[in-house]
Protein backbone atom coordinates (compact mmCIF):
# COMPACT_ATOMS: atom_id res chain seq x y z
CA UNK A 1 0.00 0.00 0.00
CA UNK A 2 1.45 3.35 -1.09
CA UNK A 3 0.59 5.92 1.20
CA UNK A 4 0.95 9.31 -0.86
CA UNK A 5 0.09 12.85 0.53
CA UNK A 6 -3.74 14.08 -0.86
CA UNK A 7 -5.75 13.12 -3.99
CA UNK A 8 -4.90 9.49 -2.35
CA UNK A 9 -6.72 7.93 -0.46
CA UNK A 10 -5.03 6.52 2.48
CA UNK A 11 -5.93 4.24 4.98
CA UNK A 12 -4.28 2.85 8.47
CA UNK A 13 -5.71 -0.67 8.74
CA UNK A 14 -5.24 -2.50 11.77
CA UNK A 15 -6.66 -6.25 11.63
CA UNK A 16 -7.56 -8.20 15.24
CA UNK A 17 -10.98 -9.95 15.00
CA UNK A 18 -11.46 -12.20 17.69
CA UNK A 19 -15.14 -14.06 18.50
CA UNK A 20 -16.43 -15.80 21.92
CA UNK A 21 -15.09 -18.72 23.12
CA UNK A 22 -18.61 -20.77 23.80
CA UNK A 23 -18.35 -23.70 26.07
CA UNK A 24 -15.81 -25.35 23.68
CA UNK A 25 -11.98 -24.37 23.86
CA UNK A 26 -11.55 -22.61 20.44
CA UNK A 27 -8.42 -21.73 18.57
CA UNK A 28 -9.14 -19.10 16.46
CA UNK A 29 -9.15 -18.80 12.65
CA UNK A 30 -6.81 -16.23 10.76
CA UNK A 31 -8.80 -16.89 8.14
CA UNK A 32 -8.72 -15.76 4.60
CA UNK A 33 -7.93 -11.79 5.41
CA UNK A 34 -5.26 -10.27 4.90
CA UNK A 35 -4.42 -12.87 7.96
CA UNK A 36 -0.70 -13.57 7.37
CA UNK A 37 -0.76 -17.05 6.32
CA UNK A 38 2.63 -16.39 5.61
CA UNK A 39 3.72 -19.85 6.76
CA UNK A 40 0.01 -21.39 6.93
CA UNK A 41 -3.10 -20.60 4.84
CA UNK A 42 -3.35 -17.31 6.04
CA UNK A 43 -4.99 -18.38 9.43
CA UNK A 44 -4.20 -18.82 13.16
CA UNK A 45 -3.75 -20.92 16.12
CA UNK A 46 -0.77 -22.19 14.46
CA UNK A 47 1.86 -23.01 16.65
CA UNK A 48 5.30 -24.64 16.67
CA UNK A 49 5.92 -28.39 17.96
CA UNK A 50 9.19 -31.03 18.09
CA UNK A 51 7.61 -31.72 14.58
CA UNK A 52 10.32 -31.58 11.87
CA UNK A 53 10.04 -30.58 8.60
CA UNK A 54 9.93 -31.55 5.08
CA UNK A 55 12.21 -30.22 2.61
CA UNK A 56 8.77 -28.58 0.88
CA UNK A 57 8.27 -26.89 4.52
CA UNK A 58 5.28 -29.15 5.22
CA UNK A 59 4.20 -30.81 8.16
CA UNK A 60 5.95 -34.45 8.31
CA UNK A 61 6.00 -37.17 10.57
CA UNK A 62 8.82 -38.56 12.14
CA UNK A 63 9.41 -40.91 8.97
CA UNK A 64 9.69 -38.21 6.86
CA UNK A 65 6.40 -38.92 5.08
CA UNK A 66 3.90 -35.90 4.96
CA UNK A 67 1.39 -35.31 8.24
CA UNK A 68 -2.23 -34.83 6.80
CA UNK A 69 -3.76 -35.27 10.60
CA UNK A 70 -4.98 -31.83 10.10
CA UNK A 71 -7.58 -33.31 7.44
CA UNK A 72 -9.26 -35.97 9.90
CA UNK A 73 -10.64 -36.44 13.69
CA UNK A 74 -13.82 -34.62 12.48
CA UNK A 75 -17.29 -35.09 14.05
CA UNK A 76 -20.52 -34.06 14.26
CA UNK A 77 -22.23 -33.20 17.72
CA UNK A 78 -23.60 -36.24 18.17
CA UNK A 79 -20.37 -38.18 17.87
CA UNK A 80 -21.06 -39.34 13.83
CA UNK A 81 -17.92 -39.42 11.47
CA UNK A 82 -17.99 -35.72 9.47
CA UNK A 83 -18.57 -36.78 5.93
CA UNK A 84 -18.24 -33.93 2.99
CA UNK A 85 -18.05 -33.78 -0.78
CA UNK A 86 -14.95 -31.27 -1.66
CA UNK A 87 -12.01 -30.06 0.17
CA UNK A 88 -10.38 -27.17 -0.81
CA UNK A 89 -7.76 -24.93 1.03
CA UNK A 90 -7.41 -20.57 0.36
CA UNK A 91 -4.08 -19.07 -0.66
CA UNK A 92 -3.18 -15.75 -0.96
CA UNK A 93 0.26 -13.95 -1.31
CA UNK A 94 1.34 -15.37 1.66
CA UNK A 95 1.71 -18.83 0.10
CA UNK A 96 3.28 -17.49 -2.88
CA UNK A 97 5.89 -15.92 -0.52
CA UNK A 98 7.01 -19.08 1.30
CA UNK A 99 7.96 -20.33 -2.70
CA UNK A 100 6.53 -20.86 -5.82
CA UNK A 101 2.76 -23.41 -5.68
CA UNK A 102 2.92 -26.58 -7.31
CA UNK A 103 -0.77 -26.23 -8.58
CA UNK A 104 -0.70 -29.75 -10.56
CA UNK A 105 1.03 -31.52 -7.10
CA UNK A 106 -1.54 -30.17 -5.34
CA UNK A 107 -4.27 -31.62 -7.38
CA UNK A 108 -2.62 -34.88 -7.31
CA UNK A 109 -2.32 -34.26 -3.57
CA UNK A 110 -6.75 -34.55 -3.84
CA UNK A 111 -6.90 -30.49 -3.56
CA UNK A 112 -11.06 -30.57 -4.99
CA UNK A 113 -10.84 -26.59 -4.76
CA UNK A 114 -8.94 -23.56 -3.81
CA UNK A 115 -10.71 -19.81 -2.35
CA UNK A 116 -8.03 -17.33 -3.97
CA UNK A 117 -7.81 -13.49 -2.62
CA UNK A 118 -8.32 -10.59 -4.35
CA UNK A 119 -7.73 -7.63 -2.14
CA UNK A 120 -7.58 -6.87 0.85
CA UNK A 121 -10.15 -3.87 1.04
CA UNK A 122 -9.15 -2.40 -2.04
CA UNK A 123 -5.49 -3.39 -2.41
CA UNK A 124 -4.88 -6.04 -4.63
CA UNK A 125 -3.05 -9.41 -4.12
CA UNK A 126 -0.36 -8.90 -6.40
CA UNK A 127 -0.25 -12.85 -6.87
CA UNK A 128 -3.95 -13.39 -7.78
CA UNK A 129 -4.07 -13.72 -11.34
CA UNK A 130 -0.82 -16.23 -11.42
CA UNK A 131 -2.76 -18.13 -9.10
CA UNK A 132 -6.01 -18.36 -10.12
CA UNK A 133 -4.40 -19.46 -14.09
CA UNK A 134 -1.80 -21.94 -12.19
CA UNK A 135 -4.99 -23.45 -10.57
CA UNK A 136 -7.47 -23.51 -13.17
CA UNK A 137 -4.45 -24.91 -15.27
CA UNK A 138 -4.41 -27.77 -12.78
CA UNK A 139 -7.94 -28.75 -13.06
CA UNK A 140 -8.47 -27.72 -10.01
CA UNK A 141 -12.17 -25.75 -9.21
CA UNK A 142 -11.32 -22.15 -8.23
CA UNK A 143 -13.37 -19.37 -6.22
CA UNK A 144 -12.07 -16.09 -4.81
CA UNK A 145 -12.63 -13.63 -1.67
CA UNK A 146 -12.10 -9.87 -0.90
CA UNK A 147 -10.97 -9.24 2.92
CA UNK A 148 -13.06 -6.34 3.49
CA UNK A 149 -12.03 -2.89 5.23
CA UNK A 150 -15.26 -1.62 4.37
CA UNK A 151 -17.04 1.16 7.18
CA UNK A 152 -19.64 2.56 4.70
CA UNK A 153 -21.91 1.86 2.15
CA UNK A 154 -19.52 3.65 -0.59
CA UNK A 155 -16.46 1.48 0.97
CA UNK A 156 -18.38 -1.69 0.29
CA UNK A 157 -19.35 -0.52 -3.04
CA UNK A 158 -15.68 0.30 -3.92
CA UNK A 159 -14.88 -3.17 -3.45
CA UNK A 160 -17.38 -4.37 -5.35
CA UNK A 161 -16.31 -2.77 -8.13
CA UNK A 162 -13.00 -3.89 -7.69
CA UNK A 163 -13.37 -7.30 -7.12
CA UNK A 164 -16.21 -7.31 -10.88
CA UNK A 165 -13.45 -6.06 -12.50
CA UNK A 166 -10.95 -8.82 -10.89
CA UNK A 167 -13.14 -11.68 -11.52
CA UNK A 168 -14.69 -10.94 -15.03
CA UNK A 169 -11.86 -12.21 -17.10
CA UNK A 170 -13.00 -15.99 -15.46
CA UNK A 171 -15.29 -18.21 -15.05
CA UNK A 172 -15.48 -20.01 -11.29
CA UNK A 173 -17.00 -22.98 -10.09
CA UNK A 174 -16.86 -22.22 -6.29
CA UNK A 175 -18.34 -18.60 -5.31
CA UNK A 176 -17.18 -15.48 -4.82
CA UNK A 177 -16.70 -14.62 -1.06
CA UNK A 178 -17.19 -11.21 0.89
CA UNK A 179 -14.81 -12.23 4.33
CA UNK A 180 -16.08 -10.57 6.90
CA UNK A 181 -13.85 -10.27 10.36
CA UNK A 182 -11.27 -6.75 9.86
CA UNK A 183 -12.54 -5.60 13.56
CA UNK A 184 -11.54 -1.58 12.39
CA UNK A 185 -14.63 -2.09 10.15
CA UNK A 186 -16.67 -1.80 13.50
CA UNK A 187 -14.57 1.44 14.86
CA UNK A 188 -17.10 3.98 13.32
CA UNK A 189 -20.52 2.71 14.84
CA UNK A 190 -20.91 0.55 11.67
CA UNK A 191 -24.43 -1.23 13.00
CA UNK A 192 -25.60 -4.58 12.48
CA UNK A 193 -28.47 -3.25 9.53
CA UNK A 194 -25.65 -1.10 8.24
CA UNK A 195 -22.95 -4.59 7.98
CA UNK A 196 -25.83 -6.65 6.71
CA UNK A 197 -26.76 -3.97 3.81
CA UNK A 198 -23.27 -3.42 2.91
CA UNK A 199 -22.95 -7.31 2.86
CA UNK A 200 -26.13 -7.45 0.41
CA UNK A 201 -25.18 -4.98 -1.80
CA UNK A 202 -21.51 -6.71 -2.45
CA UNK A 203 -22.72 -9.94 -2.85
CA UNK A 204 -25.48 -8.45 -5.44
CA UNK A 205 -22.86 -7.30 -7.38
CA UNK A 206 -21.17 -10.06 -7.55
CA UNK A 207 -24.18 -12.32 -8.76
CA UNK A 208 -25.31 -9.31 -11.19
CA UNK A 209 -21.87 -10.28 -13.04
CA UNK A 210 -22.44 -13.83 -13.12
CA UNK A 211 -20.71 -15.29 -10.02
CA UNK A 212 -21.76 -16.88 -6.88
CA UNK A 213 -22.15 -14.52 -3.76
CA UNK A 214 -20.67 -16.11 -0.90
CA UNK A 215 -20.49 -14.49 3.09
CA UNK A 216 -17.45 -15.51 5.01
CA UNK A 217 -17.58 -14.98 8.84
CA UNK A 218 -17.17 -16.39 12.23
CA UNK A 219 -19.84 -16.90 14.56
CA UNK A 220 -19.14 -13.46 16.46
CA UNK A 221 -19.86 -11.78 12.80
CA UNK A 222 -22.67 -13.68 12.02
CA UNK A 223 -24.46 -13.14 15.28
CA UNK A 224 -23.58 -10.20 16.62
CA UNK A 225 -22.47 -7.74 13.65
CA UNK A 226 -24.73 -8.99 11.29
CA UNK A 227 -28.63 -9.79 10.72
CA UNK A 228 -28.56 -13.66 9.15
CA UNK A 229 -31.71 -13.84 8.65
CA UNK A 230 -31.24 -10.55 6.02
CA UNK A 231 -28.33 -12.62 4.22
CA UNK A 232 -30.00 -14.19 1.21
CA UNK A 233 -26.37 -16.05 0.63
CA UNK A 234 -24.55 -19.67 1.34
CA UNK A 235 -21.73 -18.68 3.93
CA UNK A 236 -18.02 -20.00 4.21
CA UNK A 237 -17.96 -20.64 8.36
CA UNK A 238 -14.75 -19.92 10.23
CA UNK A 239 -14.31 -21.99 13.17
CA UNK A 240 -11.27 -24.10 15.04
CA UNK A 241 -12.73 -25.74 17.82
CA UNK A 242 -9.88 -28.00 19.24
CA UNK A 243 -12.19 -30.74 19.80
CA UNK A 244 -12.79 -30.63 16.04
CA UNK A 245 -16.40 -30.75 16.58
CA UNK A 246 -18.92 -29.24 14.02
CA UNK A 247 -21.90 -27.31 15.72
CA UNK A 248 -24.12 -25.39 13.73
CA UNK A 249 -24.95 -21.42 13.76
CA UNK A 250 -28.28 -21.22 13.43
CA UNK A 251 -29.82 -20.37 10.49
CA UNK A 252 -26.63 -19.72 8.56
CA UNK A 253 -26.32 -21.59 5.05
CA UNK A 254 -23.10 -23.03 5.70
CA UNK A 255 -21.55 -24.92 2.50
CA UNK A 256 -18.09 -24.80 3.49
CA UNK A 257 -16.53 -25.15 6.68
CA UNK A 258 -12.90 -23.60 7.41
CA UNK A 259 -11.59 -26.08 9.72
CA UNK A 260 -8.46 -25.60 11.04
CA UNK A 261 -5.06 -24.19 9.54
CA UNK A 262 -3.22 -27.78 10.50
CA UNK A 263 -3.63 -29.16 7.08
CA UNK A 264 -0.65 -30.33 4.31
CA UNK A 265 -1.10 -30.03 0.54
CA UNK A 266 1.95 -31.00 -1.77
CA UNK A 267 2.94 -28.04 -3.38
CA UNK A 268 2.12 -25.33 -1.53
CA UNK A 269 4.81 -25.15 1.45
CA UNK A 270 3.21 -24.61 5.12
CA UNK A 271 0.53 -25.41 6.70
CA UNK A 272 -2.48 -24.29 4.56
CA UNK A 273 -6.47 -24.06 6.16
CA UNK A 274 -8.60 -27.09 6.00
CA UNK A 275 -11.99 -26.56 4.05
CA UNK A 276 -14.96 -28.71 3.89
CA UNK A 277 -17.53 -28.19 1.03
CA UNK A 278 -21.00 -30.28 1.29
CA UNK A 279 -21.84 -28.47 -1.75
CA UNK A 280 -20.42 -29.27 -5.61
CA UNK A 281 -19.87 -26.08 -6.77
CA UNK A 282 -19.56 -26.21 -10.47
CA UNK A 283 -21.20 -29.78 -11.34
CA UNK A 284 -19.55 -33.05 -11.15
CA UNK A 285 -21.02 -35.87 -8.65
CA UNK A 286 -18.41 -36.20 -6.19
CA UNK A 287 -18.51 -39.31 -3.94
CA UNK A 288 -19.19 -38.53 -0.71
CA UNK A 289 -15.67 -38.59 1.85
CA UNK A 290 -15.08 -39.13 5.82
CA UNK A 291 -12.90 -36.58 7.34
CA UNK A 292 -14.06 -38.13 10.89
CA UNK A 293 -12.32 -40.35 13.39
CA UNK A 294 -12.35 -43.44 11.48
CA UNK A 295 -11.87 -41.97 7.93
CA UNK A 296 -8.28 -41.85 7.47
CA UNK A 297 -4.44 -42.07 8.35
CA UNK A 298 -1.89 -40.11 7.95
CA UNK A 299 0.44 -40.13 5.01
CA UNK A 300 -2.22 -39.37 2.13
CA UNK A 301 -4.45 -36.54 1.41
CA UNK A 302 -6.95 -38.36 -0.89
CA UNK A 303 -9.75 -38.88 1.27
CA UNK A 304 -12.59 -41.56 0.44
CA UNK A 305 -15.50 -43.82 2.20
CA UNK A 306 -18.02 -42.79 3.85
CA UNK A 307 -21.94 -43.22 3.14
CA UNK A 308 -23.87 -41.33 5.81
CA UNK A 309 -25.85 -37.63 4.75
CA UNK A 310 -23.38 -34.80 4.55
CA UNK A 311 -23.83 -32.50 7.59
CA UNK A 312 -25.49 -29.34 7.94
CA UNK A 313 -24.81 -28.31 11.34
CA UNK A 314 -21.47 -26.54 11.75
CA UNK A 315 -19.10 -24.97 14.24
CA UNK A 316 -17.75 -23.75 17.51
CA UNK A 317 -17.35 -19.33 16.73
CA UNK A 318 -14.27 -19.22 15.06
CA UNK A 319 -12.63 -15.90 16.07
CA UNK A 320 -10.45 -15.73 12.99
CA UNK A 321 -8.56 -13.20 14.36
CA UNK A 322 -6.77 -11.93 11.56
CA UNK A 323 -3.36 -12.77 12.38
CA UNK A 324 -2.94 -8.84 12.28
CA UNK A 325 -2.08 -7.36 15.52
CA UNK A 326 -4.02 -3.74 16.20
CA UNK A 327 -1.01 -1.09 16.23
CA UNK A 328 -2.65 1.37 18.36
CA UNK A 329 -0.81 4.36 18.84
CA UNK A 330 -3.25 6.71 21.10
CA UNK A 331 -2.68 9.71 19.39
CA UNK A 332 -0.26 10.17 16.68
CA UNK A 333 3.44 8.75 16.88
CA UNK A 334 3.71 8.98 20.37
CA UNK A 335 1.49 5.27 20.65
CA UNK A 336 2.16 2.05 21.79
CA UNK A 337 5.45 0.73 20.30
CA UNK A 338 4.56 -2.82 20.93
CA UNK A 339 1.50 -2.60 18.74
CA UNK A 340 -0.36 -5.13 20.69
CA UNK A 341 1.38 -7.48 18.17
CA UNK A 342 -1.82 -9.63 17.96
CA UNK A 343 -1.67 -11.08 21.46
CA UNK A 344 -4.08 -13.01 23.03
CA UNK A 345 -5.85 -11.19 24.89
CA UNK A 346 -9.87 -10.56 26.21
CA UNK A 347 -11.69 -9.22 23.33
CA UNK A 348 -13.18 -6.20 25.54
CA UNK A 349 -15.93 -5.73 22.91
CA UNK A 350 -17.09 -9.58 22.66
CA UNK A 351 -15.87 -10.20 26.13
CA UNK A 352 -14.60 -13.17 25.13
CA UNK A 353 -10.96 -14.77 25.72
CA UNK A 354 -8.92 -16.20 23.03
CA UNK A 355 -7.22 -19.43 23.75
CA UNK A 356 -3.46 -18.81 23.94
CA UNK A 357 -2.72 -22.00 21.62
CA UNK A 358 1.26 -22.81 22.17
CA UNK A 359 2.61 -26.05 21.57
CA UNK A 360 0.08 -28.92 21.74
CA UNK A 361 -0.07 -32.52 21.09
CA UNK A 362 -1.06 -32.57 17.42
CA UNK A 363 1.52 -32.40 14.66
CA UNK A 364 2.06 -29.49 13.17
CA UNK A 365 4.71 -27.76 11.22
CA UNK A 366 7.81 -26.50 13.05
CA UNK A 367 9.00 -23.96 10.49
CA UNK A 368 12.90 -23.59 10.02
CA UNK A 369 13.20 -20.18 7.67
CA UNK A 370 9.88 -18.38 6.67
CA UNK A 371 7.02 -17.23 8.24
CA UNK A 372 5.51 -18.54 11.53
CA UNK A 373 2.69 -18.34 13.85
CA UNK A 374 3.62 -19.06 17.10
CA UNK A 375 0.30 -18.56 18.11
CA UNK A 376 -2.40 -16.89 17.78
CA UNK A 377 -2.09 -13.84 16.59
CA UNK A 378 1.83 -13.28 16.58
CA UNK A 379 4.20 -14.04 13.82
CA UNK A 380 7.40 -14.80 13.90
CA UNK A 381 10.11 -14.95 10.93
CA UNK A 382 12.18 -17.95 11.30
CA UNK A 383 16.28 -18.64 10.37
CA UNK A 384 17.31 -22.07 10.92
CA UNK A 385 14.40 -22.54 13.42
CA UNK A 386 15.25 -19.59 15.42
CA UNK A 387 12.96 -16.41 16.06
CA UNK A 388 14.53 -13.21 14.42
CA UNK A 389 14.48 -10.31 16.06
CA UNK A 390 15.14 -6.48 15.06
CA UNK A 391 15.02 -5.31 11.51
CA UNK A 392 14.23 -8.14 9.12
CA UNK A 393 14.07 -7.64 4.98
CA UNK A 394 11.71 -10.08 3.34
CA UNK A 395 10.75 -9.71 -0.31
CA UNK A 396 12.08 -6.23 -0.62
CA UNK A 397 9.76 -5.30 2.77
CA UNK A 398 11.41 -4.36 6.00
CA UNK A 399 9.89 -5.92 9.00
CA UNK A 400 10.07 -5.43 13.11
CA UNK A 401 10.39 -8.19 15.59
CA UNK A 402 10.55 -7.21 19.26
CA UNK A 403 12.63 -8.97 21.81
CA UNK A 404 10.45 -12.31 21.77
CA UNK A 405 10.98 -12.44 17.90
CA UNK A 406 6.71 -11.10 17.04
CA UNK A 407 6.01 -9.39 13.94
CA UNK A 408 5.03 -5.75 15.13
CA UNK A 409 2.75 -3.28 13.52
CA UNK A 410 1.57 0.42 14.07
CA UNK A 411 4.03 2.81 15.53
CA UNK A 412 7.59 1.51 16.67
CA UNK A 413 10.25 3.27 18.51
CA UNK A 414 13.62 1.78 17.86
CA UNK A 415 17.22 3.58 18.30
CA UNK A 416 14.81 7.09 19.14
CA UNK A 417 13.73 7.26 15.97
CA UNK A 418 9.50 6.16 15.20
CA UNK A 419 8.61 3.75 12.57
CA UNK A 420 5.37 2.54 11.13
CA UNK A 421 4.59 -0.32 10.02
CA UNK A 422 1.20 -1.54 8.40
CA UNK A 423 -1.19 -3.93 9.12
CA UNK A 424 0.62 -6.30 7.35
CA UNK A 425 4.03 -5.83 9.60
CA UNK A 426 5.72 -4.18 6.37
CA UNK A 427 7.56 -0.59 6.86
CA UNK A 428 6.31 2.07 5.12
CA UNK A 429 7.76 5.57 3.60
CA UNK A 430 6.35 8.60 2.24
CA UNK A 431 3.21 10.21 3.53
CA UNK A 432 0.58 8.60 5.66
CA UNK A 433 -2.54 9.67 7.25
CA UNK A 434 -3.07 8.15 11.34
CA UNK A 435 -6.10 9.35 13.60
CA UNK A 436 -6.67 12.10 11.09
CA UNK A 437 -2.82 13.57 11.22
CA UNK A 438 -0.47 13.37 8.12
CA UNK A 439 2.84 11.70 9.34
CA UNK A 440 6.04 12.08 6.77
CA UNK A 441 8.54 9.09 6.57
CA UNK A 442 11.75 9.23 5.35
CA UNK A 443 13.21 6.51 3.14
CA UNK A 444 14.93 4.52 6.32
CA UNK A 445 11.43 4.65 7.63
CA UNK A 446 12.14 7.09 10.25
CA UNK A 447 9.39 9.58 11.46
CA UNK A 448 10.31 13.02 10.00
CA UNK A 449 9.89 16.06 12.25
CA UNK A 450 10.51 20.07 12.11
CA UNK A 451 11.33 20.85 8.77
CA UNK A 452 10.68 18.73 5.94
CA UNK A 453 11.25 19.24 2.17
CA UNK A 454 9.38 16.91 0.16
CA UNK A 455 8.85 17.39 -3.64
CA UNK A 456 10.39 20.84 -3.89
CA UNK A 457 7.78 21.70 -1.06
CA UNK A 458 8.92 22.91 2.56
CA UNK A 459 6.22 21.25 5.36
CA UNK A 460 6.76 21.78 9.36
CA UNK A 461 6.32 18.25 11.22
CA UNK A 462 5.88 18.91 15.17
CA UNK A 463 8.14 17.23 17.26
CA UNK A 464 5.17 14.30 17.55
CA UNK A 465 5.95 14.13 13.86
CA UNK A 466 1.91 15.17 13.13
CA UNK A 467 1.89 17.99 10.23
CA UNK A 468 0.56 21.41 10.91
CA UNK A 469 -1.43 23.96 8.51
CA UNK A 470 -1.88 27.60 8.80
CA UNK A 471 0.22 30.11 10.95
CA UNK A 472 3.43 28.91 12.71
CA UNK A 473 5.89 30.84 14.86
CA UNK A 474 9.37 29.21 14.74
CA UNK A 475 12.07 31.02 16.32
CA UNK A 476 10.64 34.35 16.34
CA UNK A 477 9.40 34.14 12.86
CA UNK A 478 6.26 34.04 10.80
CA UNK A 479 5.44 31.88 8.29
CA UNK A 480 2.06 29.94 6.92
CA UNK A 481 1.66 26.43 5.74
CA UNK A 482 -1.18 26.07 3.43
CA UNK A 483 -3.82 23.25 4.08
CA UNK A 484 -2.00 20.82 2.01
CA UNK A 485 1.08 21.51 4.59
CA UNK A 486 3.15 22.90 2.29
CA UNK A 487 4.80 26.60 3.12
CA UNK A 488 3.86 29.63 1.54
CA UNK A 489 7.12 31.42 0.13
CA UNK A 490 8.10 34.04 -2.31
CA UNK A 491 4.89 35.47 -2.70
CA UNK A 492 2.00 37.50 -1.36
CA UNK A 493 -1.15 35.73 -0.33
CA UNK A 494 -4.24 36.99 0.82
CA UNK A 495 -5.46 34.88 3.97
CA UNK A 496 -8.57 35.64 5.35
CA UNK A 497 -9.12 39.43 3.64
CA UNK A 498 -5.50 40.56 4.44
CA UNK A 499 -2.81 40.12 2.04
CA UNK A 500 0.44 38.84 3.89
CA UNK A 501 4.06 39.07 1.96
CA UNK A 502 6.66 35.86 2.70
CA UNK A 503 9.61 36.19 1.12
CA UNK A 504 11.78 33.25 -0.28
CA UNK A 505 12.66 31.28 2.59
CA UNK A 506 8.60 31.65 3.84
CA UNK A 507 9.28 34.35 6.33
CA UNK A 508 6.59 36.50 6.69
CA UNK A 509 7.34 40.36 6.11
CA UNK A 510 5.52 42.67 8.30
Amino acid sequence: MEFQKKGRRVAVLTVLSLSLICGQSVSYAAGPGDSFGKNAGNSTGSSTTSSTQSSTSQSSTTSGALDYSGWYGYTNADGSDLKYLEKGTEVSRFQNENGPIDWDAAKRDGLDFVMIRIAYGTKEDAYFDENVKGAQKAGIKVGAYLCSTAKNMDDALAEAKLTVKKIKPYKFEYPVAYDLEVSSMLSDGLTKEGLTAMTNAYCKKVKDAGFIPMVYANKTWLTKHMNLSDLPYDVWFAAYPLDRVYRPVEGSATTIWQSSEKGVVRGIKGLVTTEFSWKAYGGGNPSEKNAGKSGGTSGNSSQNGGNSSNNSSNNENSGKNGGNKNGNNSGGASGNSSSNGGNTSLNKEENSTISTGGPTAESQASVENGWMQSTPGKWQYKEGGKAVTGWKKVSDKWYFMNSDGNMQTGWVKDQNSWYFLDDQGAMRSGWIKDNGNWYFLKDSGAMAKNWQKVSGKWYWLSEDGAMRTGWRNLNNVWYYMEDSGAMVADTTRNINGVDYRFDASGAWLP
